[in-house]
């Protein structure tokens, strides 16, 4: 599993979740630079993509890097309008798929869950009280934590 990201925060959580392969995205790459970057780290172009950002520039990128008939399935919720490389996309036949919320998907992650095949709480990296909430949201907009907790029974 590949993972990209600008924090390297995330990165390290994202090796310590498993991926065994990771980018710490550059400000200034053009999305052409980082798909070398990412299928020479892979040593292929992945067969799927997850974005999970939803801009422009994550999304072109995970268009460019998905193997022919792959699938870019699209999670972030960015900008509602965005210019991509459609023409390139359908050429190389990838699909592209949207998921909302994450329908259908709490089962399985229960399930993973309960199995102790994942722990979760090694996510949360902060955790306030509901009178902190502010600086919560602070925290959480300085992109310092992976899931920043507001306990509201406190």
């Amino acid at each position: 599993m590949f993972f990209s990201d600008v924090n390297p925060k995330r990165l390290e959580m994202a090796k310590e979740f498993g991926a065994s392969s990771i980018i710490h995205l550059k400000n200034g790459e053009t999305p052409e630079e980082t798909c070398q970057r990412v299928i020479a780290s892979m040593g292929r172009m992945p067969d799927y993509t997850i974005d999970c950002v939803g801009f422009e520039a994550t999304i072109t990128l995970g268009l460019m890097a998905t193997k022919p008939g792959g699938a870019l399935v699209l999670t972030g919720m960015g900008q509602s309008d965005v210019k991509i490389p459609l023409i390139s996309a359908t050429c190389r036949e990838v699909d592209i798929r949207g998921v909302f919320r994450y329908k259908n998907t709490w089962p399985l992650c229960l399930q993973l869950i309960q199995e102790g095949k994942i722990d979760v709480k090694k996510l949360v990296t902060h955790r306030f009280p509901l009178e902190k909430a502010i600086d919560a949201f602070e925290v959480a907009k300085s992109g310092q934590g992976i899931k920043v907790i507001i306990d509201c029974k406190s």
